[in-house]
């Protein structure tokens, strides 16, 4: 590691700035991205397509009818908000191979995943406990699949109101449990603990750190269109089939979420 050099230099940046350059790191590292992606988002996917899949009948050649809309409407905000919560947990790995490319190192994947491995329930803890994963599923397990709406997905989107209000003024948990290490708890009063380092880190100008959350969950709603938009062109492209039915929205829909959570990630 060459702590005195960095792939990109250090300053203080604007919201627009750290855009454009999470861009360039983004097309540069693409693929390791992908695949370290893949192996957080893959087990999440599956656990939101059994708690959802039931909102909408699956049938991939059919078209869009009147009557499905809703239930349509429907997963896709729930997935929506899945991803939300799930997004800093999916990509944990993804933090850690960024976190040795920043200093100039090769990382390997496979060296990447050994070094997350043991502090895996460090950060289960914190996000699948304390910042709203499991929370989020079992209010999913609760809703009543015969009514319209449920009051457990009432509290499922106040769930995650919280988180991401939570995510904007503190959005650096996973840098601080796998870059810095940062322990959980510490026999040592004067150990610099993860919740310590981040109120040292997140406590200068949380207002600051809320207006660029604000900016950055505008640009995934936009992020997320387009990214569907091009989903649906390579489709109409490679399989001459241009058409929005059931199947694009149950796949495309969540592939987006993902891909656009993962440039957000480097942002």
């Amino acid at each position: 590691v060459q702590l005195d050099r960095t792939l990109i230099a250090i300053r203080e940046r604007g919201v627009f700035d750290t855009l454009d350059l999470a861009l360039h790191v983004f097309r540069i590292y693409l693929w390791p991205l992908t695949i370290t992606m893949c192996l957080g988002v893959i087990p999440l996917a599956i656990v939101n397509h059994v708690l959802t899949i039931w909102m909408v009948q699956i049938d991939p050649d059919a078209p869009l009818l009147e009557e499905q809309v809703f239930g349509l409407i429907r997963f896709v905000w729930t997935m929506a908000l899945l991803v939300v919560i799930e997004a800093p947990l999916a990509y944990a790995f993804t933090t850690c191979y960024l976190g040795k490319a920043m200093f100039l190192e090769t990382p390997v994947i496979r060296d990447v995943v050994r070094e997350v491995l043991p502090y895996l329930p460090r950060v289960a803890w914190c996000h699948v406990l304390l910042r709203g994963v499991l929370p989020a599923w079992l209010l999913l397990l609760a809703v009543d699949r015969d009514s319209e709406y449920s009051f457990a997905e009432l509290l499922l989107t106040l769930l995650f109101l919280v988180v991401l209000v939570r995510r904007a003024t503190a959005p650096f948990l996973n840098e601080i449990l796998l870059l810095e290490k940062n322990p959980l708890r510490a026999a040592d009063p004067y150990a610099m603990t993860a919740r310590k380092r981040s109120a040292v880190l997140h406590g200068s100008n949380p207002a600051r750190l809320f207006n660029q959350g604000f900016v950055v969950s505008a640009s995934a709603v936009l992020l997320t269109l387009a990214m569907f938009g091009t989903l649906l062109c390579w489709k109409g492209l490679f399989l001459d089939d241009w058409t929005v039915g059931l199947g694009m929205f149950v796949m495309g829909a969540p592939l987006s979420m993902w891909m656009t959570a993962l440039f957000l990630t480097v942002v």
